[in-house]
């Protein structure tokens, strides 16, 4: 994974999560849900790893 991307696969998923997250920002249907769900919702497992 290093040597393809330059990163790290735990910061790689990270990057996916957040993506998902950004696009559930601007997705009607997620207008009800906190950011803090919406991370939990993409896989992060806590606030923490969120935040």
């Amino acid at each position: 994974m290093n040597t393809i991307t330059g990163d790290n696969f735990a910061h790689y998923i990270n990057q996916y999560r957040v993506e998902a997250v950004k696009e559930m920002i601007s997705d009607p249907e997620y207008e009800n849900y906190t950011l803090l769900t919406m991370g939990l919702e993409s896989g992060f497992t806590s606030k923490n790893n969120f935040l």
